[in-house]
């Protein structure tokens, strides 16, 4: 049996250089008109970014894929990321904190925060 499993029959696999790490993969829907278009939120711990989905281009197979947060100095890499709809950000004690404003820019530094958010998702609403 293949890594990706028996429905990966076609699909590539992902080559990550030596100390390379995954902040996240996975499937994203995009028809969905209850909770609008889903938001890319990076965090790198000092600067958060939140920008629409359909700010990035679709890609195909074997391609090196899409930046997603530009490092300012002293930054190394992606604490947080995550996409979905109606992104809430909080830290790792459950306080909420504050998104920046969405930046359309699908590379940009982002926006310098306080506290960087150690959790983000979305906020499920119960009955």
């Amino acid at each position: 049996m293949r890594p990706q499993g028996l429905k990966g029959g076609g699909m590539a696999g992902i080559n990550l250089p030596a100390g390379a790490r995954v902040a996240f993969f996975g499937a994203v829907r995009t028809d969905d008109p209850g909770h609008g278009e889903p938001m890319v939120v990076t965090s790198t711990g000092g600067t958060v970014k939140v920008t629409p989905f359909g700010a990035y281009p679709p890609k195909g197979r074997a391609t090196a894929g899409v930046r997603a947060q530009r490092f300012l100095k002293g930054e190394t890499d992606v604490q947080v990321a995550w996409v979905g709809p109606r992104p809430v950000g909080a830290t790792a004690t459950g306080d909420a904190v504050e998104l920046p404003a969405t930046d359309p820019r699908r590379d940009g530094s982002g926006f310098a925060v306080l506290l960087g958010p150690a959790v983000v998702g979305h906020l499920i609403e119960r009955d």
